[in-house]
């Protein structure tokens, strides 16, 4: 009878053991209801949480991340099958095309510019309202970010620079710049067309370091190298708002190097003649 007892006793204590729970609290303090609850390890089993803000967790959920669409989302470590997870009011950022046609798959992306944090990019789509394409970069923390747009063509990108300093609702006003292909020719020291020479382009120092609501397009980085073609020339994709450098070769090659600087209104075309070192 004694066992017996006592293993009713445990039957009893466990099904009276508080389910893991964790409640989630909008940044002023109160509950969040329709929050989505994620437990580390059961990513695939979101859970929404009630009006009072808590939601019924698996039992075995030590770490969960809470998120609601106005909101950043929080974490929170679970002690005795309890956490609070605390909703971080930010910025809703919106991206609003209003200079130039970037094409029909243009994106808007936030970088943040200290490297810390998740990028975020969505496509632009027609705003009924005022019939300019928008993107909803949905919300983010306040600092410093760069605000990229990429489109047609694909290997050319704008970019600004901006401090998001007050959470709440922020309109940002997205400039695209289609490039302008300058053509030239490279010329050896001797000469003659020179083929087959790295031809690259060089935002001026003061261009590159613009202050923040300026912007500023280019070729991105990753995209492939220009040569010079058999004939000595090139056709290089520049900004017709950037005062710039256009390069070929470099100062180690021993074939040569030539440098020119270009601004706007920009020449017909333009020719690179070739110094070996000395």
């Amino acid at each position: 009878m004694r066992i017996l007892a006592t293993v009713t006793l445990a039957l009893g204590v466990a099904s009276f053991c508080p389910a893991a729970t964790v409640t989630v609290l909008r940044p002023d303090g109160g509950p969040a209801a329709t929050a989505v609850v994620l437990c580390a390890g059961h990513e695939k089993e979101p859970v929404l949480t009630g009006e009072d803000g808590a939601a019924r967790v698996p039992d075995d959920c030590r770490a969960a991340t809470c998120m609601a669409g106005a909101y950043i989302s929080g974490r929170a470590e679970l002690v005795a099958g309890r956490a609070v997870c605390r909703l971080i009011e930010g910025v809703h950022v919106t991206l609003r095309l209003i200079g130039g046609n970037c094409g029909e798959y243009c994106f808007g992306a936030l970088i943040p510019a200290a490297r810390e944090g998740d990028r975020v990019s969505r496509t632009f789509d027609e705003e009924s309202d005022s019939g300019q394409p928008q993107a909803q970069l949905g919300v983010v923390r306040t600092g410093a970010y760069t605000v990229e747009l990429r489109g047609d063509p694909e290997e050319w990108v704008c970019r600004m620079s901006v401090e998001l300093q007050r959470t709440g609702e922020e309109t940002i006003d997205a400039w695209w710049r289609r490039p302008f292909e300058l053509r030239g020719v490279v010329i050896g020291e001797d000469g003659a067309p020179a083929a087959d020479v790295p031809v690259r382009v060089r935002i001026a120092e003061a261009a590159a370091h613009r202050p923040p609501g300026a912007w500023a397009c280019m070729r991105r980085a990753d995209a492939p190298d220009l040569f010079s073609a058999e004939d000595g020339s090139f056709v290089v994709p520049v900004d017709p708002a950037t005062t710039g450098l256009i390069d070929a070769g470099s100062s180690w090659d021993p074939d040569g190097f030539a440098s020119v600087e270009i601004a706007p209104p920009w020449p017909s075309s333009i020719t690179l003649r070739m110094k070996r070192r000395r």
